[in-house]
């Protein structure tokens, strides 16, 4: 992600309210990572797939955070979700 980007969506998140982020790794957005890792404003979380990621912020949501999770392929994960309650 270019640096205007990454700063973009930082802003966002903040003016939103997020608190609590979790991500996979991943090569296109480790520029975003690094900056939450290391901004003390957020909570940062990498996680091993989707599920993992949803379920933490579940967890996070549930204690008092405003949590974001962080989907490369947003489409992916709607699609297997809407297949599974049809």
């Amino acid at each position: 992600m270019e640096t205007a980007a990454v700063d973009a969506v930082v802003d966002g998140l903040k003016k939103s309210g997020v608190d609590f982020i979790s991500l996979m790794p991943d090569s296109d957005f480790s520029d975003l990572q690094e900056r939450v890792a290391n901004d003390p404003h957020f909570t940062y979380v990498p996680v091993s797939n989707e599920a993992i990621g949803v379920g933490v912020c579940a967890g996070a949501w549930l204690s008092g955070k405003r949590p974001a999770h962080g989907l490369e392929s947003a489409h992916a994960a709607a699609d297997s979700l809407s297949r599974r309650y049809r």
